[in-house]
């Protein structure tokens, strides 16, 4: 006998079960990963997910937890995710020991170039030997390729940045492009790129600012370059609001020292620490020093928070840079060309998080973010991240019934 249709099981699934503020703040504390996963649970969940109002909730407290820190490195031409975490738990000591390769997540293979940006879980690479960048999302593995404004002579370089302007809710790039001219330096053109509207580079005509290296700092809606000057350096602004350059003045100690760019033997850049624009100084066979500009645009307000002396650093030649303060006053994760370590200025000691075989070209830290790119009318994806996208609205659709 059949049974009756009002004893069969209904497929209709309810979600007034728990208030919508609480469902949102159990969801957006979850992976990404899985978040993109719950997509093809449902149309509610799908459309929950892709709201830009979840999105930014997720985004802010992806960023306020440690412990959900990632790393984007390039090497052998693959950009590849290390977790911060999973690195610490495993960690070794170069002591005696052999350094280990720890297992990292393929994010995208064929994607050759630097990292030259890393904002709200987005990541901007440079590939210039094809004359393009690219804007990705490591967490969703989504992208998107923008040419160069122009391809020019091989006597040229550029400078870039990449960042978020939250009065208008508006991603943008920066690109710097200089010629050499005998003995002298000019600035080509300055070009901005704005994600979500018009989707094309604009000029907004050169600058009299010549940035010396590509390491930088994106705090407070500007992106920070050093750059030259008669005194020795300064440190330059570009503001992603109202797209002007500004001059910022470096610790007093460095002018007194007489210390800049091209100090024999030393490497002078600049980053973002715990959210304020931070100077380090590696001397080789000297020592190491990060200070800190404790409020923004007081130049008085320069700080030296860590002095690290020779020798623990001696092994390294190459350049590297902090990357996050893991420990205040005592631990800093840091990343040079071949391996990712921890300076651990009590114990007076490194610890190697990872190693690589291969030369990589860049590493930045980032957060897992739902952030999307598709704004001005949709991505670059490849053909298998279409095919899951679609597969997952079937199934959606499949879970309500529709």
């Amino acid at each position: 006998m059949k049974r009756g249709k009002q004893n069969q099981p209904s497929r209709e699934i309810m979600w007034s079960v728990l208030p919508s503020e609480v469902e949102e703040n159990i969801l957006s504390r979850l992976p990404v990963k899985f978040l993109m996963r719950f997509r093809c649970v449902c149309k509610h969940w799908c459309n929950l997910v892709t709201d830009p109002h979840f999105i930014k909730l997720q985004l802010n407290l992806s960023s306020q937890i440690q412990e959900s820190y990632k790393l984007a490195r390039v090497y052998c031409a693959e950009v590849c995710s290390i977790d911060v975490e999973a690195c610490r738990n495993q960690y070794i000591k170069t002591s005696g020991q052999k350094k280990a390769i720890l297992q990292t997540e393929l994010v995208l293979p064929d994607m050759d170039g630097n990292i030259v940006g890393s904002c709200n879980g987005l990541l901007c690479l440079d590939n210039r030997h094809l004359y393009n960048l690219y804007l990705l999302n490591p967490a969703t593995k989504e992208y998107k390729r923008l040419l160069h404004p122009r391809e020019d002579d091989l006597f040229s370089w550029y400078m870039f940045g990449f960042g978020y302007n939250p009065k208008t809710d508006e991603y943008k790039v920066v690109m710097i492009s200089y010629y050499r001219s005998e003995n002298s330096v000019h600035c080509r053109d300055v070009y901005v790129y704005t994600i979500g509207t018009n989707p094309s580079w604009r000029s907004i005509g050169p600058t009299e600012y010549e940035i010396e290296c590509a390491g930088h700092a994106l705090v407070y809606g500007a992106v920070h370059w050093i750059a030259s000057d008669t005194a020795g350096f300064i440190i330059v602004s570009f503001d992603f609001g109202d797209e002007k350059f500004r001059e910022l003045s470096p610790p007093e100690f460095f002018r007194q020292e007489g210390i800049n760019y091209h100090t024999e033997f030393s490497d002078l850049k600049l980053v973002e620490l715990e959210g304020f624009l931070s100077l380090y100084w590696h001397k080789y066979k000297s020592n190491f020093e990060i200070w800190v500009m404790k409020n923004y645009v007081d130049e008085q307000s320069w700080t030296k928070v860590f002095s690290v002396a020779h020798p623990i650093l001696s092994q390294f030649w190459e350049s590297f840079k902090p990357l996050v303060i893991l420990k205040k006053d005592e631990e800093i994760l840091c990343g040079s060309d071949f391996e990712i370590f921890i300076l651990d200025v009590v114990k007076n000691e490194i610890r190697i998080l990872h190693s690589d075989e291969c030369y990589d070209s860049g590493t930045e830290l980032y957060f897992e973010s739902l952030v999307s790119l598709r704004a001005d009318g949709g991505t670059d994806l490849g053909n298998k991240q279409e095919r899951r996208e679609t597969e997952g609205e079937r199934l959606a659709l499949e879970a309500t019934g529709d």
